[in-house]
């Protein structure tokens, strides 16, 4: 502690308010021999010329009220005009005798304090002075501050303006040089800046020390925690051991003895040393860390890729099963339904897989490709329930943009073949049963006899084999019409029968009105 090097006061303290000093001479000289101001100018001058902190003006005979102090902020120059009558503190005997007699304890107080001091120091014949007020008031103050645990608050101007939002560096620097606080700070860093209690500071910086040396330091404890209790009660043994083994831990350029020192209580350490032991203990700790965080990281990946193959498994499955597995089958019905609940499953599968794949650190392989199948397996599962829902629909535009999407998405199997076989038929029953419609108006038998010719061929003569509901009734309607168009041709034929008989008879008839009759009915036909 003794080599801490700061600026110390005491020399100006001295010259100030010393035995002999400037107070005790302006003491005197107000309450001894009277002396004037360029009196008491020059006693200080010849008294204290040769003071290194006592400044002497240049032209004494120009200025015989002038001398200066070097104080700690800087040197003051002070005229001694009037100091000697403002040094005099003498009340009226009448005010002081009067507030005596108050009954008011403030004033009572003031006039104890008027009477107390007697003599002070420095003051002669026990008169009293502003001076000798001034130093006993410093005396207690200083008193109290020594009995408390004092605390302070700097209050810095940031301007002269004292405006807000404006800040001088340089003022602001000055006033903490001249209030002492960057000296305060420099002390409190060539001092110990690091104390802490022993148990603790064993505690941390037990880790740097070798483990022969450790191991002999645990040698009469079972374990490093019985150590530790063991330290509780001999702190600063322990604290102190360990202190003679930091040489061989700390390098010796950044090793000082005297940098570190053992109290009664508490292990201190400057900042010099406190930084070496730091780092030294970071780097202490940093290889154990890493090789812990390989350690943990390494578990984590494993684990993860585990749950990685496990996916990627499971998605290989559900993609190859409702990859290769066709629609329909023997029983169209049966098998189409089966169809669509595996790729359900599949789809859920591969829903609740690609989830947890989301949620990993390492990404799982082909994973777009795997998305690109759930979306085309669940394209085809649409596709597919819209089919089975429409494979009796008679909706000809609907099923054939079924058909298309399915031929898009590369649809093969029995349920699309049923489908397009449905749309087929439909699209025949449909055009045939138009033909069968209009055939109820044909007036030529050939016509009608044609259309009836091509639904037979079709197969449409049985009332199960339509699709449509209505086209058993077209079919009904086309054949009553057909039988009508032939009783006409019967009937026709059987007239023009008649007619030709009638004309062989009258060929050599000369009746001309029998004749022109024959004429316009055969014209008829």
């Amino acid at each position: 502690i003794n080599q801490i090097a700061y600026k110390d006061n005491q020399d100006i303290l001295d010259l100030i308010e010393g035995k002999g000093g400037i107070l005790q001479t302006l003491d005197d000289a107000t309450t001894g021999v009277k002396l004037t101001d360029a009196q008491y100018t020059a006693k200080l001058i010849r008294e204290h010329d040769k003071h290194a902190n006592f400044v002497k003006p240049k032209f004494v005979a120009q200025n015989p009220l002038l001398f200066g102090v070097k104080h700690y902020a800087g040197e003051v120059m002070y005229t001694t005009e009037a100091f000697i009558e403002k040094n005099e503190s003498q009340q009226p005997p009448e005010v002081v005798e009067l507030m005596d007699t108050s009954d008011n304890p403030v004033l009572k107080d003031l006039t104890h304090e008027f009477e107390d001091g007697g003599k002070a120091k420095g003051a002669a014949h026990g008169k009293k002075t502003v001076s000798s007020s001034f130093r006993r008031s410093l005396q207690s103050l200083i008193q109290r501050l020594s009995d408390a645990e004092a605390n302070f608050v700097r209050c810095i101007k940031p301007n002269k303006e004292k405006v807000p939002v404006k800040f001088e560096s340089t003022q602001v620097v000055d006033q903490l040089r001249l209030s002492g606080a960057m000296e305060t700070v420099k002390i409190r860093q060539s001092g110990f800046l690091i104390r802490t209690q022993h148990l603790d500071f064993a505690k941390r910086y037990l880790l740097l020390v070798s483990k022969e040396d450790k191991a002999g330091l645990l040698k009469n404890a079972k374990s490093s925690s019985n150590f530790f209790l063991s330290m509780n009660s001999d702190g600063y043994a322990a604290a102190k051991t360990l202190m003679s083994l930091l040489p061989k831990v700390i390098p010796a350029e950044k090793f000082k003895e005297t940098d570190m020192a053992c109290g009664k209580t508490k292990t201190f350490l400057r900042s010099d040393l406190y930084r070496a032991l730091e780092e030294a203990r970071r780097k202490a700790l940093t290889g154990p860390a890493i090789k812990i965080q390989a350690l943990a990281r390494g578990y984590i990946t494993r684990k993860e890729m585990k749950v990685v193959f496990e996916i990627n498994n499971a998605l290989k499955e559900c993609t190859a099963q409702a990859g290769e597995l066709k629609w329909g089958g023997v029983a169209p019905l049966k098998n189409s339904m089966r169809r669509a609940t595996i790729i359900q499953d599949c789809l859920t599968t591969m829903d609740i897989q690609l989830q947890r794949a989301l949620g990993l650190t390492i990404k799982l392989p082909n994973l777009p490709l795997y998305i690109r199948a759930r979306a085309k397996f669940a394209a085809q599962a649409t596709i597919a329930r819209q089919l089975s829902d429409n494979k009796s629909s008679t909706n000809v535009p609907l099923m054939q943009a079924l058909i298309a999407r399915a031929a898009s998405h590369s649809m093969q199997g029995e349920l699309v073949d049923s489908c397009v076989k449905r749309e087929g038929v439909v699209a025949k029953q449909f055009r045939l049963r138009r033909i069968l419609q209009d055939s109820a108006y044909y007036d030529v038998l050939e016509d009608a006899e044609s259309a009836i010719s091509e639904a037979q061929s079709a197969g449409l003569d049985k009332k199960d084999s339509w699709v449509l509901s209505d086209g058993p009734d077209c079919w009904a309607s086309a054949l009553r019409r057909r039988e009508e168009l032939q009783m006409e041709h019967k009937e026709r034929a059987r007239a023009i029968g008649d007619l030709e008989v009638q004309m062989k008879a009258v060929a050599t008839s000369l009746d001309l009105t029998t004749i022109e009759v024959l004429l316009v009915q055969s014209s008829a036909y």
